[in-house]
């Protein structure tokens, strides 16, 4: 009876052996295409790793090690990373109770319905870009929008293209529809933002919300005091401060205005600080309507 059972067994686990190896040979022909001459081919082979998911990180590391092709080894790694992002959470209850175990930062975008076409960049933004998928590590993520993010037909750029036009988000776009809420485990605001921002700002911002989580409300309230007053001075030396004519900080695109831009969000965000958001957040703060520190001048 023993021998009929090992030998049923060992015909078995034959029988399944190939569907074993299937996964492998997947892999390897996806990592074999990341050194493609062709860049769609190699973005394909990328994009599919990526949806191999958490259970091909071993072998996916494994053949980052062993690459020998620098271009293999370098999507490989930015594969790595991509997979350390935390998935958006469907509810911000769900995202606090997540955020609770470990003391997370929390970050909730909303996305009104005149910036619905812009959606697309900001997801880009947080899962192509290497520097915002390091600075979004650790935090907890929730959409409110018109469409989830990874929605079927979620429009796309070439990298080439969308990492140039990053430089061009500096805040003026979607001031009045866009909202990027940091908040602590308890759903309390520590930080916010408004408007289209590009990579460097919205690290520098991730950043500032992280410290602004360690520290207790008075020292929160004092740094943000002491950066608007940094960013107002940048204002007053720059040219714009200077003009007689001229667009306006919700316009303008200079140093200077957007550094005034910037310096009335967290006006904005000031009077909001420690506020508890788990039954609601307070209505969208639009250019020219806030309190008379911020109004447009």
């Amino acid at each position: 009876m023993r021998i009929r059972t090992a030998v049923l067994l060992a015909l078995a686990l034959s029988a399944l052996a190939p569907f074993a190896e299937e996964p492998d040979a997947q892999i390897r022909a996806l990592v074999t295409a990341l050194g493609a001459d062709e860049v769609e081919v190699r973005e394909s082979a990328e994009r599919d790793l990526l949806a191999l998911g958490e259970p091909a990180r071993e072998r996916l590391q494994a053949e980052m090690e062993n690459a020998s092709d620098p271009e293999i080894r370098s999507r490989l790694g930015r594969v790595l990373r991509r997979l350390d992002i935390p998935k958006w959470k469907d509810s911000l209850a769900e995202a606090l109770q997540a955020a609770k175990a470990r003391g997370k930062l929390v970050i909730v975008v909303q996305v009104g319905a005149n910036e619905a076409r812009g959606f697309g960049s900001f997801m880009q933004m947080t899962t192509e870009l290497e520097s915002v998928t390091q600075s979004l590590s650790g935090c907890e993520l929730v959409w409110e929008g018109p469409s989830k993010p990874g929605a079927e037909g979620q429009p796309a750029m070439p990298r080439d293209t969308f990492e140039a036009s990053m430089d061009r988000f500096d805040g003026h776009q979607g001031l009045r529809d866009i909202r990027i809420w940091f908040l602590t485990s308890e759903g309390k605001v520590r930080h916010m933002l408004q408007g289209w921002w590009g990579e460097a700002r919205l690290n520098a911002e991730i950043a500032r919300a992280r410290d602004f989580l360690a520290l207790p409300v008075t020292e929160v309230r004092e740094r943000r005091a002491a950066i608007i007053d940094e960013l107002n001075a940048e204002f007053a030396a720059s040219s714009c401060g200077n003009a007689r004519r001229h667009l306006g900080p919700w316009q303008c695109s200079a140093v200077g205005c957007v550094s005034q831009r910037l310096s009335m969000i967290y006006a904005a965000g000031s009077e909001l600080l420690d506020r508890d958001v788990t039954e609601g957040f307070p209505e969208p703060w639009a250019p020219g309507t806030g309190p008379a520190a911020i109004r447009r001048r």
